[in-house]
């Protein structure tokens, strides 16, 4: 599988909870908790079901951070590693996030708030991400 979003994460898909319109696809990916909100369509046409392996699909753009352990937020992704490197660029900065169990989440921020955060290499933080902004996919 070849996509252009930084963060593929691959699992098992241990859970479906299937609404009318839409429904929550949970992914164990190396005993982390990927939640994913995507269509029941998307569901239905990918024939997703428990058991199956896939693929987390997550743009570091859509990656926030937190300094502070689990906050109570809505997003229902809530992991915490520490920062193993930081890409600094013109604007924005790449940062690379190391969780237990060799999970490694990139999330795209500005440099202000890598600064603003005094965040480095070595710092602990949680990635927050919205289950609207996960993507399943399945190999071809």
């Amino acid at each position: 599988m070849r996509v252009s979003a930084e963060n593929v994460l691959r699992g098992t898909i241990t859970e479906i909870t299937e609404g009318a319109v839409d429904g929550l696809v949970k992914l164990d990916v190396n005993g982390q908790i990927i939640t994913a909100n995507i269509s029941k369509h998307a569901i239905d046409t990918l024939g997703l079901r428990p058991g199956l392996a896939a693929a987390a699909i997550i743009k570091a753009d859509d990656v926030m951070m937190a300094s502070e352990p689990r906050y109570a937020l809505s997003a229902r992704n809530q992991i915490s590693g520490t920062i193993a490197a930081i890409q600094k660029g013109a604007v924005n900065a790449l940062v690379t996030i190391e969780a237990p169990d060799d999970l490694v989440i990139v999330a795209s921020t500005t440099w202000h708030s890598i600064q603003e955060m005094e965040l480095r290499p070595g710092s602990h933080v949680t990635a927050v991400i919205k289950a609207a902004a996960v993507m399943i996919a399945l190999e071809a």
